[in-house]
């Protein structure tokens, strides 16, 4: 995970890099619109562990999102409560669906709706079923 994180931040450094020498515009984010670009980046590692067979610690994914979770409360953004019952698996899908659903409005600028979006999400996350086949074997 290390090396995709790396991997990823190299890029965002040459892109820029690569922009400056051929003139063209780099888009900067807004402090929302970047939250909403690590939301996503995180979401995918989430659901990929979540959705693979092979045990793996995912503690690393964990504090990433509970970091991601302190950013969004510092925005005001209202936040789901797994039940206890939730499994790692379920708490992971759980974190990647608000993750992926807030940021991408994030991301395209619909600070607002994220917002209201947030609001709704907080109450119906934690009353859905996460679990998948795999979960129950």
């Amino acid at each position: 995970m290390a090396i995709a994180v790396l991997a990823f931040t190299a890029g965002l450094w040459v892109d820029s890099a690569l922009a400056k020498v051929s003139g063209r515009a780099v888009r900067t984010l807004k402090p929302l619109g970047a939250l909403g670009r690590d939301s996503l980046v995180l979401a995918n590692y989430m659901r990929d562990a979540a959705d693979s067979f092979m045990r793996q610690d995912a503690t690393p994914l964990f504090a990433e999102g509970f970091s991601l979770f302190i950013r969004y409360e510092k925005f005001g953004f209202a936040l789901p409560r797994p039940p206890e019952r939730f499994s790692t698996n379920e708490r992971l899908r759980m974190m990647a669906q608000y993750f992926t659903m807030i940021g991408q409005l994030l991301f395209d600028g619909h600070d607002i709706e994220a917002r209201q979006t947030a609001k709704h999400l907080s109450t119906v996350l934690p009353s859905q079923d996460f679990s998948s086949d795999r979960d129950r074997i």
